[in-house]
């Protein structure tokens, strides 16, 4: 973010000189109008049009700034339109500034054209790869989303296993080690719902937040999570219940994964 800034205050420098320059020219050229005639032709076919460019490329600084913390703020599609819009025209203002400044072969504005030209260059570079960064960051997310919820999806189906399982064996006057084999599973499972949402919870923090420690406190917890299957699964052979620890385990692998 920083470079980003560096940028655009950049920008914002350059094109300020650029108007000095060019209203620079304009002022002195009002100074001798009333002696020289011909500064009049060239107030209107050299000036009055390159300042009128400068403006628009100025402006367009200020509105791809905009445009660019709509992006952050929001992550649309059209913000992004938008401001590749905008920068593309002040590529097209400053080529024009550019053929103004050869047609009357002022050095002066060939070179602030050519900074300011290199500058929106490096803006749009930094600003593309921004919107790279949260496109990815954002497919990260999703994929984070969807295994989160897959996995108290699991945790949740197992629970409700063990309680049907229980108020059946309680009915049918089964043994006490076979009802404490379901409430040990019970709690189990429900270690590691509680696990799991803790985990969500402070990826959800790290993002609103942008503290790093609760990246760190999620990095430290998931090894945590795959140990608690690897408890459960020792407390049962049924296979269906094995499959569901399986697929927990398996989203909770991609959930890592995204999490880099």
């Amino acid at each position: 973010m920083k470079n980003t800034l560096t940028i655009r205050q950049k920008l914002i420098t350059s094109f300020s000189v650029l108007l000095l320059i060019i209203l620079a020219f304009g002022l002195l050229s009002g100074f001798y109008i009333g002696r020289l005639g011909d500064s009049i032709n060239d107030i209107a076919e050299w000036k009055v049009p390159a300042v009128k460019l400068a403006v628009e490329v100025h402006a367009g600084a200020y509105d791809a700034t905009i445009e660019q913390l709509n992006y952050l703020l929001h992550e649309s599609d059209e913000a992004y339109a938008r401001a590749r819009q905008v920068l593309n025209k002040m590529q097209g203002d400053l080529k024009l500034i550019d053929e103004i400044g050869h047609r009357f072969n002022d050095a002066a504005l060939l070179r602030q054209s050519q900074s300011v030209s290199e500058n929106v260059r490096d803006f749009g570079a930094l600003y593309q790869q921004g919107v790279a960064a949260l496109q990815s960051n954002r497919q990260a997310v999703e994929a984070m989303n969807t295994s989160g919820q897959a996995v108290l999806a699991e945790a949740d189906a197992f629970a409700a296993k063990q309680e049907r399982e229980y108020a059946q064996l309680l009915n049918s006057g089964a043994n006490q080690a076979a009802l404490n084999d379901k409430v040990q599973k019970y709690i189990l499972v429900n270690r590691i719902k509680s696990l799991a949402q803790t985990i969500i919870q402070h990826e959800k923090e790290e993002r609103l937040y942008k503290d790093r420690r609760f990246y760190q406190r999620m990095q430290q917890e998931l090894p945590n999570l795959m140990a608690l299957y690897d408890l459960l699964a020792a407390m049962t052979q049924d296979r269906s219940e094995l499959d569901r620890i399986d697929k927990a385990r398996s989203e909770t692998e991609k959930y890592q994964k995204a999490a880099g």
